[in-house]
């Protein structure tokens, strides 16, 4: 049996008993679809399951431990965002520890050997944030992914379209490559960007019409610690251009519905507090996005010398792996990411803040069709 887990009485609380009442349906009609379609889940309370009233990570994740053991669970689902289950916290020991100080995970949750220096992910894990004081962005969330179990899946649109800082345009294209052979739908920024001017070497100005409805969207580009902003990076010799490429009033303005997200950008899934005016992923699943992947805290890519990808270490990879098996394979986006990262490990099993702070803000059962 699956895990589908949220905390009623933080829920209530928020939202009231009409919102609690109103999600209660739309989870009771997630759950048949799932039955359809032949995977067994059920819904599970903190509050309910756990010793701490599902405020305690360590105690929360100990009731996921006994959950699994007893169902044989391959998957787990959280639904709400980071004040109805909180991300569990791990010291940063990266030299950005000063500014993050703490990697904030879901995969935490689910490595139940807890081996400090081998973060191993023994289930799939995602996670449905709601990320506002409207119920909605929920119920959406659940009632989108529901439309797409009953579909046979998840559509892989023709259209992709990705971005990528220009400076990391040899690894973008390997990793992209994955997903658009002809590397025709890769932009760079610069040129692209959201403002032109001589200083910034932006030519051309990104708008709606750079996003395809449906398919992937792919991001390389360096994201800002607080606020709902991506930019991308040129050098040539000592001149630096750093124009802005993605920010909350282009991307509200989109039509994502159904998309995938694919953000290798800093903070690009930091939800922790925010609402979808300040975070671009949150801003994306309001917006129709099916799913955003992105890392909750700084994230980092080893390069060689001459700018060309490693292939061993680094966000890169986790992204190429997990592209891999979301296209390739058509495995579940859940186990996709699982795969990524324990395969990661075997490379850099020291990655530790690229491992555990990549989430799935998404169902972890979906797959292309």
């Amino acid at each position: 049996m699956e895990l589908v887990v949220t905390h009623r009485e933080k829920i209530i609380s928020k939202y009231q008993d009409s919102g609690w009442k109103a999600l209660g349906s739309v989870i009771d009609n997630y759950l048949d679809t799932l039955n359809s379609v032949g995977i067994d889940a059920d819904l599970f309370l903190l509050d309910k399951i756990d010793s701490s009233k599902g405020s305690d990570p360590k105690s929360i994740k100990a009731s996921l431990r006994r959950l699994r053991e007893q169902f044989s669970s391959n998957y787990l689902l959280f639904l709400g965002g980071p004040d109805i289950i909180p991300f569990y916290s791990r010291p940063d020991q990266t030299p950005h520890q000063i500014l993050d100080q703490q990697i904030l995970s879901d995969t935490y949750y689910v490595d139940f050997n807890e081996n400090e220096e081998v973060h191993w992910p023994e289930m799939a894990v995602g996670r449905l944030p709601d990320g506002d004081m409207e119920i909605s962005l929920l119920i959406d969330q659940l009632n989108r992914a529901a439309v797409m179990h009953r579909s046979g899946g998840a559509s892989l649109e023709e259209h992709h379209a990705g971005f990528t800082a220009d400076i990391w345009k040899n690894a973008s294209r390997q990793t992209y490559f994955r997903i658009d052979e002809t590397g025709e739908s890769l932009k760079f920024c610069p040129p692209l960007g959201r403002k032109s001017s001589g200083s910034n070497g932006v030519t051309e100005i990104i708008d709606v019409n750079h996003f395809p409805k449906g398919g992937i969207l792919f991001f390389n580009v360096h994201g800002h610690r607080q606020k709902p902003l991506w930019w991308g990076e040129q050098r040539i010799e000592s001149i630096r251009q750093s124009p802005e490429l993605v920010d909350y009033d282009l991307l509200s303005t989109v039509d994502l519905m159904n998309t995938i997200i694919l953000s290798e950008a800093c903070h690009a899934a930091a939800i922790h507090g925010r609402t979808p005016q300040d975070s671009l992923a949150l801003c994306a699943l309001r917006s129709g996005a099916l799913a955003f992947v992105g890392c909750t805290t700084t994230c980092y890519a080893v390069s060689l010398p001459d700018g060309q990808p490693s292939g061993a270490s680094g966000i890169d990879s986790l992204f190429q792996t997990m592209i891999y098996h979301m296209i390739k394979k058509r495995a579940r986006f859940g186990d996709a990411l699982r795969e990524a990262k324990q395969f990661h490990i075997f490379f850099n099993a020291f990655d530790e803040k690229n491992i555990l702070s990549l989430v799935l803000l998404g169902d972890p059962t979906l797959h292309f069709r």
